[in-house]
């Protein structure tokens, strides 16, 4: 009897540390995993913005002066001269204003920092939630 009880003990004490072990390496791995992912968008910022830093500049500014605090999204125009009929809030950005402004969206959508939510002639995008905090953070750094 002893013996069936020294085993049972053994397995539980053995099964415990098992299960403690298993979830602090999947905690950690969560928190290196989010580290790496944090690392790697905020290296990709500090890309766009040194490759687009006249594009990246109005968006911050177009966020900063947003007095609703809810525009996400934008249009691009081919010129100043063309103007939106979109009835919802939406910021513009003009071809004829940004060298390579097309080009530029490519590398932010690559980037995970725009969506495509184009739905007609128009091409318009979503600003994600992670580059608005990116572009915030620069606008009011932290101290």
């Amino acid at each position: 009897m002893k013996l069936i009880i020294s085993h049972f003990i053994a397995f539980l004490v053995g099964a415990l540390g098992g299960a403690i072990a298993l979830y602090w390496g999947i905690k950690h791995t969560k928190q290196r995993q989010q580290k790496e992912t944090s690392y790697r968008l905020e290296s990709n910022f500090e890309k766009v913005s040194n490759l687009m830093p006249k594009l990246i500049k109005e968006i911050k500014a177009d966020i900063k002066n947003d007095e609703s605090k809810v525009v996400r999204e934008f249009v691009v125009l081919p010129t100043t001269k063309h103007s939106s009929s979109d009835s919802k809030g939406r910021f513009i950005y003009y071809e004829d204003q940004h060298k390579d402004l097309m080009e530029h969206l490519d590398i932010l959508e690559e980037s995970d920092f725009i969506l495509d939510v184009t739905s007609g002639n128009t091409p318009a995008y979503r600003l994600t939630d992670v580059f608005i905090h990116l572009l915030k953070d620069e606008i009011n750094p932290k101290t």
